[in-house]
């Protein structure tokens, strides 16, 4: 089989995050392999048929979406 190039695009901004290039399989073993089971909601095999779209948060919009270093979501454990 050929290349296969997967997409990482941002859900809310809709910039390109990351791309790269893989040896390409069926889409069976390739949909199990990059999510288990629930890929059909994040995988978009629309298109050519040699490339994928992968949604995730870029690092802009998960700091806008969680807060910064000091939120507290992103700090360390603490006591009660």
């Amino acid at each position: 089989m050929g290349r296969l190039k997967l997409v990482y695009v941002c859900e809310c901004c809709d910039s390109v995050v990351h791309s790269l290039e893989v040896e390409a399989l069926s889409p069976g073993e390739m949909q199990s392999a990059l999510t288990g089971t629930e890929s059909q909601n994040i995988i978009s095999m629309s298109g050519s048929g040699d490339q994928v779209i992968l949604t995730t948060l870029c690092e802009e919009c998960l700091e806008d979406m969680y807060g910064g270093p000091d939120s507290a979501y992103f700090s360390g454990p603490v006591l009660n």
